[in-house]
């Protein structure tokens, strides 16, 4: 929090308590937390109010902001991204072993799985982020060595942990659940009861148990039990002074809407609770829960505690070294420091600022320093970082490249609205293009001195291309440091833009007047000191810049005084002319030998009249007259305090060097006194040595009242700041407005107190008022019947307030004059109509509220018991209020007479009739008397007419009478009730079994193939003998009651079939067309070598075709062998002829076979007549229950026999199929079918 406190001009403030309020205006202010700014308005004195509007879209929060004695104090500041999933970047440092690494926040968000490198500001370096739900993690870092020696070393991490630890929270309270709960579902119930109430809670890790604690007690909990839970979380990195208490009972707060302490506890009742546990801080408040529901004030906590020093044992914390961020001129610079060390309670002072932050990096004082931040604390130690400006830089290196060694400026450099270095260029985009750069740019180089432009260059290309020109010249000026920069991009372009001081070059310009070898006058521009309220450079120069940069620049050691300052203009320059003496330019000795006033060198100490330079030297003044003996008396120097006998005030001022027996006239003024005095030196003592004043000086910010006509002080105003920040002695300020009512005054500074003179203050008029004169509508009088309270209204203004009493109306027109109401017109009062039942057109009536004057309501016909045909009234009518008086118009209709018609004949409309007794409980034909009643609804009308006030009729419905009548009548019936006549009616049916057959004789195997021949086998099946029972009836009806079997017997059968043999048979002829013939021989070689030969013929002939042949000869008569045809499918069978001849020289041999032809293989048949394997049957019209029958007992599926040829004998065809159905039994059989 922002901690704001009550300022002594305020104090001062109060101390006129007759001025009424003033101290309630708040002006408009502003808060920073993280990236959020809060903007409170003005406000009243004890007014609070929230603010929400952070001033960044990306970031939520608030802050409560309040107004106290004219002090803003804000609370409760919150500064979070929208989304919780996103991440904040805050401030942040890291270090390695050689150089120190920060960047500032960041103020945009980074979205949940985005990542950010971030470069650093104080160091070559850079620190990658990455964002994961909500948790904002390193992902990488570096810090490199440092460029700019000044800049010393890094700044050390945040106070290191001692002793790291882990502790365990607890949280405990009681819960109620229902008790048809299942363990589990309790666990669940609980555990997100503890994520709830309990930070860095998770769920599901078996951190929670619940213990049952009995019947839940109370009215209304009777469906539950009592739980007794405990919440359990690990507290990770605790300090050693650090720990954790757990379960721990504290107050609620206060809450004014109950007078209950029903409000969880807060950070005071928390505190209190560490405090209890030998801890001195609050860390953070880890959960808070009721103990008991239901019960609103009794609360369990849990919280890190901290300042247990007890606990520690390590040394104290490392505080690091402060950094520097920016130098702002060679003798200025803004630098962070390290951690600064302060007792537990307090804050850093300037002087601890100055000792450890500016000295440290050459500064020999401290400008200003940000609010403290507390970054740690252990108890006994509280460590803050700070920011601060430090001036009078006496350090080795520059602190910018236009600085000498010594701290000067080798130029002089200034930035403001005029006086800056301006580049700026344009590249336009392509012609449909939102992000393609073109050819055309525009570059512009501008150069401003005192509002002057003494240097523009402007080049460009493409379509710029004639844009180039160069006006003045930039001779004489350099650029100095970028102050600004800024780049964007619109529809058709994008730009750059840079800003830099301007320097003028060389050495400040000035002009030395030598008064003597010694003194000098000087005149010179320099900047002026740095307003820390403004941030600019905007006070009048300190005397220790003028003797800088006007009498040391031109080799002068000592400042005497300041003859004139005045400001260039609103740059921040001022001109200065100072005189300056103690000499040490290189020309002083020529100088001392020509003057004819410097004597012999003599001592420093010395009494003698004389000249001291500025290398140390110094000379007799021979020039001087002495009337004393000079060397027995000492010069004054110092403090010197005195009494102003005429303003009882003391005032104490430090003299420079009076010689003795002579005085000195010195004007001084400062925040305290002010004044002027003539001190006299006399042997190295002073005194008042002609006429003096000393005045308190008057402050600015206090709070000044005057009197009003009544004596009393209702008027005052706040003296203004001016450019010193108080006033002198007989100071004159204008008053010309009242911090309330309406006044002026002048207020003269006199001797510390501000004196009014010339006031004036009118009184805000506050009274309330009343007026009203004459009677209202009824007669009653209206005198100051109405009033009101008025706004606040000041003096001369007008006001019109409206009646607040209750029952009347009416506007007053005001005027304040000096605290007083003067009325004038409009002046209005009237009496409202109070609430009535009104009547109109004779029977109307209708209720109306209170209503004002020259109100109207519209209102209908509410009802009025009293009139015979209350229920036909109908209307509506305007009722108006003049001043009391209710008035109404509008229209009534209502029935005067109802007119009715004759009644017509009755008639029946309806009759529901039932018999007795019913036919179905007498027996089948016979007969009986039977009793009909009848119960009938008759009913009869006539026309109703109704006459209208007005004299219309109108017809209505006719009205009807009913009347229930019961007629009753007898006839003789016939009995349906049937009944048996015969129980045992008998129905003789067979039923058969599949028929068992034996296989087919002779064989196929056994007959030649292709022989037609007749096969037989004998079979037989069961004969079922079955009777049916029937119940006949004595409508005829017949019901079957029982099927029987009575016996079984069987019958036989032959059955046949024509069939063909399959025994192979050989087909074999042998005539002049079939045969098969082999004719071979040979013949010698008659003596001759190689002259023998050899053949061999085959031939096979079948019905006259040769089938086969073969010739194979050799020797004399040829080789040859050859082959055609095939002898597959025949055979040779018995040799019918053979023959050989021969000689001593050949042989001859011829041999024939009778030709046979393979018999065919039979391997076709016929399907055979289906076969009942075996059957089921059922006494029922559904077949579908002899199939289900069969299905049980495995029968194979429904199908159809098959006939003709069939391709594999002895293969097999089995189905079921209905083979008998006779509408009460049914027979599905299991059928087969043989391939023969």
């Amino acid at each position: 929090m922002d901690g704001r406190f009550i300022s002594s001009v305020f104090l001062l403030a109060l101390s006129f308590t007759s001025v009424g309020h003033a101290e309630e205006l708040c002006k408009a202010d502003s808060f920073t937390q993280q990236q959020c700014t809060f903007n409170s308005p003005s406000l009243k004195h004890n007014e609070k109010v929230v603010i929400s509007d952070t001033g960044n879209s990306e970031f939520s929060g608030s802050v409560t902001a309040s107004c106290r004695f004219g002090t803003v104090m804000f609370e409760d500041a919150s500064c979070a991204p929208k989304n919780p999933s996103d991440c904040a970047i805050s401030d942040m440092i890291w270090i390695n072993s050689k150089a120190q690494c920060s960047h500032e926040k960041v103020d945009s968000i980074l979205k949940n799985g985005q990542s950010k490198t971030i470069s650093s500001i104080s160091s070559p370096g850079e620190i990658s982020y990455q964002c994961t739900n909500g948790q904002l993690q390193v992902t990488d870092k570096e810090c490199g060595q440092l460029e700019v020696p000044v800049k010393r070393t890094g700044f050390a991490q945040v106070v290191r942990a001692q002793n790291l630890k882990t502790e365990t929270a607890s949280l405990s309270f009681v819960m109620f659940m229902a008790k048809d709960m299942t363990d589990s579902a309790i666990l669940s119930k609980a555990d997100r009861e503890c994520a709830r109430i309990l930070s860095d809670y998770q769920i599901g890790q078996g951190n929670v148990t619940a213990h049952f604690d009995g019947p839940a007690s109370g009215a209304g909990n009777y469906k539950h039990n009592q739980y007794e839970v405990s919440c359990r979380v690990e507290v990770p990195e605790l300090r050693c002074d650090e720990g954790v208490v757990s379960d721990r009972h504290a107050n609620g707060r206060y809450n004014e809407r109950n007078g209950e302490f029903t409000i969880p506890p807060g950070y005071e009742e928390v505190l209190k609770v560490c405090k209890q546990s030998g801890y001195t801080g609050l860390v953070s408040t880890l959960g808070v829960a009721r103990s008991y529901p239901n019960v609103v004030d009794d609360f369990t906590v849990a919280a890190v505690c901290s300042g247990k020093t007890s606990q520690c044992d390590a040394g104290r914390t490392d505080l690091g070294s402060p950094i520097l961020q920016e130098a702002k001129t060679c003798s200025k610079a803004d630098v962070r420091s390290g951690l600064l060390e302060v007792a537990y309670g307090t804050l850093p002072s300037n002087a601890q600022v100055q000792e450890e932050v500016c000295s440290p990096l050459g500064f020999t004082s401290t400008e200003s320093f940000s609010t403290p931040i507390l970054e740690d604390e252990t108890g006994a130690y509280q460590y803050y970082t700070v920011r601060a400006t430090c001036s009078g830089y006496n350090g080795t290196e520059p602190l910018l490249d236009s600085c000498d060694s010594d701290g000067t400026e080798t130029n002089q450099c200034v930035y403001d609205a005029n006086n800056y270095v301006r580049w700026y260029i344009r590249e336009d985009l392509e012609t449909g293009s939102e992000s393609q750069l073109g050819d055309s740019s525009l570059e512009t180089e501008t150069w401003v001195f005192n509002g002057e432009t003494v240097y523009e260059k402007r080049e460009g290309t493409g379509d710029y291309e004639g844009a180039f020109s160069v006006t003045g010249s930039n001779t004489g000026y350099t650029k100095g440091d970028q102050r600004y920069n800024d780049a964007g991009m619109t529809k058709i372009f994008t730009y750059s833009e840079y800003k830099y001081a301007i320097c003028t070059a060389g050495e400040p310009s000035s002009d030395v007047t030598k008064v003597d070898c010694n003194v000098g006058t000087v005149d010179a521009v320099i900047q002026g000191s740095y307003d820390p309220a403004t941030g600019e450079y905007s006070v009048q120069p300190s005397d220790a810049d003028i003797k800088q940069k006007l009498c040391e620049a031109n080799s002068y050691a000592k400042l005497d005084s300041v003859l004139g300052s005045t400001e260039i203009g609103t740059k921040g320059y001022f001109s200065v002319q100072a005189q300056c003496s103690e000499y040490y330019g290189s020309d002083i000795q020529s100088c001392v030998d020509d003057a004819p006033c410097y004597g012999d060198i003599v001592d420093a100490n010395s009494q003698v009249p004389k000249f001291c330079l500025g290398n140390g030297e110094c000379y007799e003044n021979t020039c001087a007259e002495d009337p004393i003996d000079v060397e027995e008396c000492l010069d004054c120097s110092g403090s010197f305090s005195f009494t102003d006998a005429n303003s009882g005030s003391s005032c104490g001022i430090m003299v420079d060097n009076i010689a003795s027996a002579l005085s000195k006239d010195i004007v001084f003024e400062n925040n305290l006194v002010n004044g002027n005095v003539n001190v006299f030196c006399n042997d190295g003592k002073m005194s008042v040595g002609g006429p003096s004043e000393c005045y308190k000086s008057c402050q600015s910010g206090v709070v000044v009242g005057w009197e009003d006509k009544n004596g009393n002080t209702s008027c005052g105003q706040t003296i203004p700041s001016n450019s010193k920040g108080y006033y002198i002695q007989g100071e004159v300020v204008t008053l010309s407005t009242s911090l309330e009512h309406t006044g002026n005054a002048t207020a003269t500074c006199d001797n510390g107190n501000w004196v009014v003179s010339g006031a004036t203050c009118k009184l805000d008029c506050v009274e309330d008022v009343n007026w009203g004169t004459g009677t209202d509508g009824l007669g009653r009088s209206k005198y100051n019947l109405c009033g009101a309270t008025p706004q606040r209204t000041e003096h001369g203004n007008v006001t019109s307030p409206i009646n607040e009493t209750a029952g009347a109306s009416g506007v007053q027109r005001l005027r304040c004059n000096d605290g007083d109401w003067v009325k004038g017109t409009p002046s209005t009062c009237y009496t409202d109509c109070s609430a009535s039942t009104l009547t109109w057109g004779g029977v109307c009536k209708a209720d109306v509220s209170q209503t004002t004057h020259s109100g109207s309501v519209n209102v209908s016909h509410q009802g009025n018991p009293s009139y015979t045909y209350d229920w036909s009234i109908s209307g509506s009518a305007t009722a108006s209020c003049s001043d009391g008086k209710w008035s109404v118009s509008g229209s009534c209709n209502y029935v005067v007479q109802i007119i009715y018609g004759a009644w017509s004949p009755w008639n029946m409309d309806n009759e529901s009739c039932t018999s007795t007794p019913s036919a179905s409980t007498i027996e089948y034909g016979k007969n009986f008397t039977q009793t009909k009643t009848c119960e009938q609804n008759w009913s009869r009308s006539r026309t109703v007419k109704w006459r209208y006030n007005n004299g219309t009729i109108t017809n209505r419905t006719d009205e009807t009478q009913t009347d229930a009548r019961t007629a009753t009548s007898t006839s003789t019936q016939v009995g349906t009730k049937d009944y048996i006549v015969n129980s045992n009616s008998r129905e003789t049916y067979y039923t058969y079994g599949s028929w068992s057959c034996g296989s087919y004789s002779p064989s196929t195997s056994t007959v030649d193939a292709g022989s037609s021949f007749t096969q037989t086998r004998s079979c037989s099946r069961t004969v079922y003998h079955r009777v049916k029972i029937y119940h006949v009836y004595a409508s005829g009806r017949k019901v079957l009651v029982d099927d029987r079997l009575e016996r079984t017997s069987s019958e036989s059968q032959t059955q046949s079939r024509t069939a063909t043999g399959t025994k192979p048979v050989n087909n074999c002829r042998y005539d002049s067309s079939n045969y098969v013939e082999v004719d071979e021989g040979d013949d010698s070689d008659y003596g001759q070598e190689g002259t023998e030969s050899e053949w061999y013929s085959e031939s096979w002939y079948w019905n006259g075709r040769l089938i086969y042949s073969r010739d194979i000869t050799s020797g004399r008569i040829g080789d040859r062998n050859t082959e055609s045809g095939s002898t597959s499918g025949y055979t040779t069978g018995s040799i019918e002829y053979s023959n050989s001849n021969g000689s001593i020289s050949s042989s001859h041999y011829v041999t024939k076979w009778q030709i046979c032809k393979d018999a065919p293989t039979v391997t076709t048949g016929t399907w055979g007549s289906a076969q009942k394997v075996r059957s089921v049957t059922s006494n029922t019209n559904a077949p579908g229950s002899c199939f289900s029958q069969a299905d049980n007992a495995g029968y194979p599926a429904t199908g159809n026999s098959k006939s003709g040829s069939c391709s594999t004998i002895g293969a097999t065809h089995e189905y079921k199929s209905l083979v008998a159905y006779r509408g009460t039994y049914c027979e599905v059989a299991h059928l087969k079918q043989t391939c023969n």
